[in-house]
């Protein structure tokens, strides 16, 4: 609402909505805490800022990525014996 070039976005159902966040709110704790697991997680991600959220999902991609103690798998043949012509 302080920003007149955002005024179009504003409907008058958004501030009957308002009212209804604490409803809201519940339900989406509800709603994570039934389907978040150990083994397929739900994270609330910040997103009132692009660069802080960017970095949010940075890091959590790389935790991830590091606790996933992924490896090459081995060749099935042996590359020593390969000659490049």
């Amino acid at each position: 609402m302080d920003d007149p070039r955002k005024h179009w976005k504003l409907q008058p159902s958004d501030f009957d909505d308002r009212g209804l966040w604490p409803k809201f709110t519940q339900a989406y704790e509800q709603a994570l805490s039934a389907t978040s697991t150990p083994e397929s997680p739900w994270y609330v991600v910040p997103a009132d800022s692009k660069p802080h959220r960017d970095g949010f999902v940075a890091g959590l991609l790389v935790q991830t990525l590091e606790n996933m103690k992924l490896k090459l798998p081995k060749p099935s043949f042996d590359l020593s014996k390969v000659k490049l012509t």
